[in-house]
This record gives structure tokens, C-alpha cells and sequence, in this order.
């Protein structure tokens, strides 16, 4: 047994799919994934928005999609009594738009 491989499970509601990755590159970071991915090194499983441009202009093409599980929104949770500063208001502003 390869030592180098990594074995990971994707699921559906319907089905476990058990796959084992002979690899040799490892990254820590998501950027550095997503370079790895863009340079043609082979597949990256990350985050739909950190990828979306990319998807968007056809730079990256996703793939296995029916086992991609539906992305959760984003919380933010803040005191909502307390004044905000001008920066943390554009944040909200722009975390509310649709």
C-alpha cells in the first residue's frame, strides 16, 4: 500500500463514494491550490467563491458537480445596538446586497 496516497469520501444524499488520490503536491493554502489547479497540476476541491471568476470565465472547469453539496450562506453576527464605524457599515452594506 502507497503510503503517499490520501483517501477521501464524497457523498451525496444518495450514495458514499470512497476515492484514494495518489498525489505528490501539497498545499496550505487555498490560493496556492488554485494556482496549482489554474497551471493545469490537476484537480482542487475549493471553496465555490474562491473560484467563481474563474469558473465564470472559463479559466476552470468544475467538475463531479452532483457531488458538490450546496454551499451554506455566510453569518455575521454583531451587536446590533451599538454604533457601528463608517468601515464596518460598508461591510454590512455590501454583505446585504443581493
Amino acid at each position: 500500500m502507497d503510503k503517499s496516497a490520501l483517501s477521501y469520501t464524497v457523498r451525496t444524499l444518495e450514495a458514499d463514494l470512497g476515492v484514494r488520490i495518489d498525489g505528490r503536491a501539497t498545499f496550505s493554502t487555498i490560493n496556492m491550490m488554485r494556482q496549482a489547479a489554474l497551471d493545469g497540476l490537476g484537480l482542487a476541491y475549493l471553496p465555490l467563491d474562491t473560484v467563481e471568476n474563474y469558473l465564470e470565465n472559463g479559466m476552470l472547469v468544475q467538475v463531479l458537480t452532483d457531488w458538490c453539496p450546496p454551499r451554506p450562506p455566510y453569518h455575521l453576527y454583531y451587536p446590533s445596538r451599538l454604533q457601528h464605524s463608517p468601515a464596518f457599515a460598508l461591510v454590512l452594506k455590501a454583505l446585504r446586497a443581493p
